[in-house]
Protein backbone atom coordinates (compact mmCIF):
# COMPACT_ATOMS: atom_id res chain seq x y z
CA UNK A 1 0.00 0.00 0.00
CA UNK A 2 1.29 3.36 -0.79
CA UNK A 3 2.36 5.97 2.27
CA UNK A 4 -0.46 7.85 3.84
CA UNK A 5 1.25 11.06 1.92
CA UNK A 6 1.31 9.73 -1.11
CA UNK A 7 -2.61 9.49 -0.89
CA UNK A 8 -2.92 12.91 -0.28
CA UNK A 9 -5.01 12.63 3.02
CA UNK A 10 -6.98 16.21 3.80
CA UNK A 11 -9.81 13.80 4.85
CA UNK A 12 -11.10 10.25 6.39
CA UNK A 13 -12.69 9.06 3.39
CA UNK A 14 -10.52 6.61 1.77
CA UNK A 15 -10.82 4.20 -1.11
CA UNK A 16 -8.63 1.25 -1.64
CA UNK A 17 -9.59 -1.76 -4.22
CA UNK A 18 -9.74 -5.19 -3.06
CA UNK A 19 -8.33 -7.55 -5.92
CA UNK A 20 -6.84 -10.14 -3.35
CA UNK A 21 -6.91 -10.74 0.71
CA UNK A 22 -5.09 -7.88 2.00
CA UNK A 23 -4.71 -5.01 4.95
CA UNK A 24 -3.99 -1.80 5.15
CA UNK A 25 -2.65 0.67 7.98
CA UNK A 26 -3.34 4.83 7.34
CA UNK A 27 -1.84 7.16 10.04
CA UNK A 28 -1.95 10.91 10.12
CA UNK A 29 -2.89 13.46 12.72
CA UNK A 30 -6.10 14.81 13.40
CA UNK A 31 -6.83 18.73 14.92
CA UNK A 32 -10.27 18.71 16.87
CA UNK A 33 -11.42 22.41 18.43
CA UNK A 34 -12.55 21.64 21.69
CA UNK A 35 -15.83 19.71 22.98
CA UNK A 36 -17.56 16.11 22.63
CA UNK A 37 -16.06 14.23 19.12
CA UNK A 38 -18.90 11.87 17.83
CA UNK A 39 -17.52 9.45 15.04
CA UNK A 40 -19.86 8.13 12.71
CA UNK A 41 -18.30 5.42 10.65
CA UNK A 42 -19.18 3.04 7.89
CA UNK A 43 -16.29 0.70 6.55
CA UNK A 44 -18.33 -0.96 3.43
CA UNK A 45 -16.38 -3.57 1.32
CA UNK A 46 -13.75 -4.57 4.37
CA UNK A 47 -14.09 -7.56 6.64
CA UNK A 48 -12.52 -6.25 9.73
CA UNK A 49 -11.92 -2.30 10.44
CA UNK A 50 -10.09 -0.35 13.22
CA UNK A 51 -10.51 3.53 13.76
CA UNK A 52 -8.12 4.94 17.01
CA UNK A 53 -8.23 8.32 17.74
CA UNK A 54 -4.91 8.87 20.25
CA UNK A 55 -5.39 4.72 20.91
CA UNK A 56 -8.89 5.17 21.94
CA UNK A 57 -11.26 2.88 19.87
CA UNK A 58 -13.94 5.30 19.00
CA UNK A 59 -15.31 2.57 15.66
CA UNK A 60 -14.63 -0.87 14.45
CA UNK A 61 -16.75 -3.67 12.92
CA UNK A 62 -15.63 -7.17 12.05
CA UNK A 63 -13.70 -8.23 15.22
CA UNK A 64 -15.85 -7.62 18.05
CA UNK A 65 -19.14 -7.16 15.80
CA UNK A 66 -20.35 -8.67 12.14
CA UNK A 67 -18.74 -6.69 9.33
CA UNK A 68 -21.86 -4.53 8.86
CA UNK A 69 -22.02 -3.59 12.54
CA UNK A 70 -20.17 -0.93 13.38
CA UNK A 71 -19.69 -0.43 17.29
CA UNK A 72 -17.08 1.82 19.25
CA UNK A 73 -15.99 1.57 23.13
CA UNK A 74 -14.77 5.91 23.18
CA UNK A 75 -17.30 6.95 21.12
CA UNK A 76 -17.87 9.82 21.84
CA UNK A 77 -14.52 11.59 22.56
CA UNK A 78 -13.89 14.16 24.51
CA UNK A 79 -10.63 16.66 23.33
CA UNK A 80 -8.53 17.05 26.73
CA UNK A 81 -5.26 18.49 26.68
CA UNK A 82 -4.27 17.96 23.24
CA UNK A 83 -5.48 20.30 20.28
CA UNK A 84 -3.72 17.48 17.39
CA UNK A 85 -3.76 13.66 18.20
CA UNK A 86 -2.52 10.83 16.14
CA UNK A 87 -5.41 8.24 14.19
CA UNK A 88 -4.99 5.05 13.08
CA UNK A 89 -7.33 3.32 10.36
CA UNK A 90 -7.13 -0.47 10.12
CA UNK A 91 -8.51 -2.15 7.09
CA UNK A 92 -8.57 -5.98 6.61
CA UNK A 93 -10.13 -7.94 3.84
CA UNK A 94 -10.18 -11.63 3.29
CA UNK A 95 -10.77 -11.21 -0.53
CA UNK A 96 -13.56 -11.30 -3.07
CA UNK A 97 -12.51 -8.92 -5.68
CA UNK A 98 -15.06 -6.14 -6.05
CA UNK A 99 -15.58 -3.20 -8.57
CA UNK A 100 -15.71 -1.16 -5.96
CA UNK A 101 -13.42 -2.14 -3.74
CA UNK A 102 -12.93 -1.79 -0.16
CA UNK A 103 -14.57 1.94 0.45
CA UNK A 104 -14.18 3.65 3.74
CA UNK A 105 -15.80 6.51 5.06
CA UNK A 106 -15.47 7.86 8.19
CA UNK A 107 -17.39 11.02 9.49
CA UNK A 108 -16.91 13.22 12.28
CA UNK A 109 -19.51 15.19 13.83
CA UNK A 110 -18.50 17.43 16.39
CA UNK A 111 -20.11 20.46 18.64
CA UNK A 112 -17.42 23.27 17.62
CA UNK A 113 -15.73 23.35 14.10
CA UNK A 114 -14.65 20.93 11.74
CA UNK A 115 -11.91 18.31 12.44
CA UNK A 116 -8.58 18.80 10.19
CA UNK A 117 -6.72 15.94 8.55
CA UNK A 118 -3.07 15.23 8.28
CA UNK A 119 -1.19 12.13 6.79
CA UNK A 120 2.07 13.29 8.90
CA UNK A 121 2.81 11.82 12.41
CA UNK A 122 4.29 14.15 14.85
CA UNK A 123 8.16 12.95 15.91
CA UNK A 124 7.14 12.01 19.58
CA UNK A 125 4.39 9.61 18.11
CA UNK A 126 6.77 8.46 15.68
CA UNK A 127 9.36 7.66 18.37
CA UNK A 128 6.38 6.13 20.48
CA UNK A 129 5.36 3.49 17.45
CA UNK A 130 8.69 2.42 17.31
CA UNK A 131 9.42 1.71 20.80
CA UNK A 132 5.46 -0.65 20.81
CA UNK A 133 6.89 -2.07 17.82
CA UNK A 134 10.05 -3.42 19.72
CA UNK A 135 8.42 -4.25 22.63
CA UNK A 136 5.16 -6.08 21.29
CA UNK A 137 7.64 -9.14 20.15
CA UNK A 138 6.56 -12.35 20.95
CA UNK A 139 3.13 -11.11 22.25
CA UNK A 140 1.27 -11.26 19.04
CA UNK A 141 -1.47 -13.85 19.40
CA UNK A 142 -2.28 -11.15 22.33
CA UNK A 143 -2.97 -8.33 20.07
CA UNK A 144 -6.12 -7.38 17.68
CA UNK A 145 -4.25 -7.78 14.21
CA UNK A 146 -4.32 -11.84 14.78
CA UNK A 147 -7.83 -11.48 14.21
CA UNK A 148 -7.51 -13.12 11.05
CA UNK A 149 -5.31 -16.39 11.52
Amino acid sequence: LQEASRLNLTTLDVAIPVENPMSAEILGTLSFAEGEHRFRCSFAGADIAFLFVDDHLVCQAGAYSSPTNVTGTDNPLRRLAKASVPFRLELYAAGAPSAQGARVRVEVEVDAGTPTVSPVLAPPEMVRREMQKRLASGWGPWMHYTLLR
